[in-house]
């Protein structure tokens, strides 16, 4: 029974051929009327308005872009969303509400578009839609293609940090619905145009995602709910939300987001003529210290030439005594050889394994004989003695079973030669051809 009374009340709404729900509807057409004729002026207004605003503020956008360098934005982007569309219920004027001739029932919408940012203030964006309508005895399937205006608020708040992420928006544009009317009695299909409005908020998640709810108005053709009586359009409200996914390269963001150019009052630009000159004269004295660097860094490098030329002569000076001084061993050699009987020195036929300290290596065995002579003078509990390495004759100190010996020797033949070392038989097999002659006695 609850049914039954539910479409009895709801009947005299949607079956208007009856007499008695046509009058009852004649009576109540009137204000319905003139409110929606109200809202079209409306509309034709504020339709007007916002194309004279979005003119005249693309023109400043674009001439101050062209002035400046800026960095790079990207403009193109996508939208997903999905909404709830508002019934007729009858109950009065509903402003944010939908309005057609019968009673209508909630439904869902969803769809798409790729939008353009012309300029940070003015965004243009082409969609689809897709809506049901259902009422008592039909249901209207609208496909909708889409072309808005979007108005961006952030820049009026540009200089708080709240215009990073948050934009309230406006839009007005045209909608072409093509649309199929199942009814009871009767189907047909229709495109038409409508007019569509509304406001809007987008929150910013990252340069390349933000969010949007928005709340669409449109105003549209009298035939969507089957009843093509007495009202010049049929009034849809719709609450939506999705997603916009903007192109462009990794780290830029969209051109709404630039931002804005302001004109300065006089105190301003006095205040900035000021700031300008007091920043002339900072980078005045920057230069001149810039210049007093250059000239300092100058004349290090001039100093620091002329050291290296000093140090090239000290070099030349050091390398000619170096030459003086082999000239000169080579004549005392020469004259220790014409004053002192040239005789081999006595060499070791073999060398026992083990460690020993060389102090001393030449090519005459002369030198090598007194250098010799002189260690075991010093040590004379030592073997020191004289072995053939090619055309040198090296004067060794030992040998020692335990390297630790061999070091403390070594210890001592540095404050006479600091250029002794320790060294070790056997020599390794590259260095056997230089020994040729001298035997490595392993004991046994």
């Amino acid at each position: 029974m609850g049914k039954t009374r539910s479409f009895v009340k709801r009947s005299k709404y949607v079956f208007v051929r009856d007499g008695n729900s046509l009058s009852h509807r004649t009576k109540r057409s009137g204000s319905k009327r003139s409110y929606r004729l109200r809202t079209m002026k409306r509309f034709n207004y504020i339709l007007a308005a916002t194309l004279f605003i979005c003119a005249q503020l693309t023109v400043a956008d674009v001439f101050a872009q062209e002035s400046d360098t800026e960095p790079e934005y990207s403009r193109w982007g996508i939208s997903l969303f999905g909404g709830y569309t508002f019934p007729e219920t009858d109950d009065g004027l509903q402003i944010f509400s939908s309005s057609f001739n019968v009673v209508t029932e909630s439904s869902w919408n969803f769809g798409g578009g790729l939008h353009y940012d012309v300029t940070p203030l003015w965004t243009v964006e082409g969609g689809y839609r897709y809506n049901t309508i259902t009422g008592v005895g039909f249901e209207t399937v609208i496909h909708t293609a889409s072309f808005k205006n979007r108005l961006n608020l952030d820049r009026l708040f540009r200089r708080s940090s709240l215009s990073e992420y948050f934009n309230p928006y406006v839009f007005l544009g045209f909608e072409q619905d093509f649309f199929t009317v199942d009814a009871e009695d009767d189907e047909f299909s229709r495109n038409e145009s409508s007019v569509v409005g509304g406001f809007g908020a987008a929150f910013k998640i990252t340069n390349r995602l933000d969010i949007f709810g928005q709340y669409d108005f449109k105003v549209a053709s009298n035939r969507l709910d089957n009843a093509n009586q007495g009202f010049p359009y049929d009034q849809i409200g719709m609450v939506t939300g999705g997603v916009r996914i903007n192109f462009g390269r990794s780290g830029s963001g969209p051109l709404r987001r630039a931002p804005a150019t302001r004109s300065l009052s006089d105190a301003e630009y006095i205040d900035y003529r000021t700031k300008a000159r007091a920043f002339e004269e900072t980078e005045r004295e920057v230069t001149g210290q810039q210049e007093q660097i250059i000239a300092l860094e100058t004349g290090l490098a001039e100093l620091e030439q002329n050291h290296q030329e000093q140090i090239n002569r000290l070099d030349e000076r050091v390398n000619d005594l170096e030459t003086r001084v082999a000239l000169l061993e080579e004549k005392v050699d020469t004259l220790e050889t014409a004053h002192v009987a040239e005789r081999e020195p006595e060499m070791p036929d073999t060398v026992p394994a083990g460690h020993y300290v060389q102090v001393f290596a030449s090519t005459g065995g002369v030198s090598a004989a007194m250098v010799r002579d002189r260690f075991q003078e010093m040590l004379p509990d030592e073997d020191v003695f004289i072995i053939s390495r090619g055309q040198y004759y090296e004067v060794l100190i030992g040998g020692f079973d335990a390297f630790v010996d061999a070091q403390r020797i070594h210890e001592m033949a540095v404050e006479e030669f600091s250029d002794a070392f320790v060294i070790t038989f056997p020599r390794p097999l590259s260095l056997e051809e230089q020994y040729e002659g001298t035997e490595i006695r392993h004991d046994m």
